[in-house]
C-alpha cells in the first residue's frame, strides 16, 4: 500500500477510508463464482464442498443449511463450487486483515481513535456476530436472509456479510491497539 495518509493524526476510519480501495476481495470473488455457475464449470466434488462446509460450519453455522438450499434450487455446479467460494472468502479476508493491520502497525502513531470509530465497530460486530448465526434460510426475499436466486446474487451478498467480518477483526485488532499503547487510560479523542 502506498503511503497516501498524510502524516497527521487520523481516525480509524479514515485510515480504513484510505486503506479500503485496495481490499476489493469481496468483490471480485463472488464475480469469478457467479461466471462458472454460468459456465457450467465445477471446480469441485461434492464431498469436497460438503467436507469445507462441515468443517467452516463449525465457525458460520448457517453454512450447512445454505448448501442444502442450494444444493436443492440451483445447478449441481453451483453446490460442488459453494464450499471452495467460503474456503476462498476465508483465506482472502484473512490475507486482508493481515494486509490492513500490517499497513496499521507501520502507521500506528498517526492513527488514533475516536467515539465514530466505537459507533462503527458495534454496527460490524452486529453484522458479523448477530446476522451471520442467525442468517437462516427463508422463503421471501427479505435481504438480511439467505435467498438462492438463479443469477447467483447469493454469492454477493454472502460475499458482503463476509467482508464486514473480516473488517470486524481488524477494527478490534487495532482498537485493542489503541487501548494497549495509551496504557489502559481513555483513548477516545473528540
Amino acid at each position: 500500500m502506498s503511503d497516501d495518509i498524510s502524516a497527521q493524526k487520523i481516525t480509524i476510519l479514515k485510515f480504513f477510508k484510505a486503506t479500503s480501495p485496495r481490499v476489493i476481495w469481496w468483490a471480485i470473488i463472488p464475480a469469478i463464482f457467479v461466471v462458472l455457475k454460468h459456465a457450467g464449470i465445477a471446480l469441485a466434488t461434492v464431498a469436497t464442498s460438503a467436507s469445507i462446509i462441515e468443517r467452516l460450519g463449525t465457525f458460520w453455522p448457517v453454512l450447512p443449511e445454505h448448501y442444502k438450499q442450494v444444493q436443492t434450487v440451483t445447478s449441481a455446479v453451483d453446490a460442488n463450487n459453494l464450499g471452495l467460494f467460503y474456503l476462498a472468502l476465508i483465506l482472502f479476508g484473512a490475507a486482508a486483515v493481515l494486509r490492513i493491520v500490517l499497513y496499521y502497525l507501520r502507521r500506528r502513531a498517526d492513527v488514533r481513535a475516536n467515539g465514530k470509530d466505537v459507533a462503527v465497530f458495534a454496527i460490524v460486530v452486529f453484522l458479523t456476530v448477530v446476522v451471520p448465526i442467525t442468517d437462516h434460510v427463508r422463503e421471501n426475499a427479505d435481504p438480511f436472509f439467505f435467498n438462492v436466486d438463479n443469477f447467483g446474487f447469493y454469492y454477493f451478498s454472502e460475499a458482503i456479510l463476509a467482508s464486514a467480518a473480516f473488517m470486524g477483526i481488524a477494527m478490534s485488532i487495532m482498537l485493542v491497539s489503541e487501548f494497549i499503547k495509551n496504557s489502559g487510560r481513555p483513548f477516545l479523542t473528540t
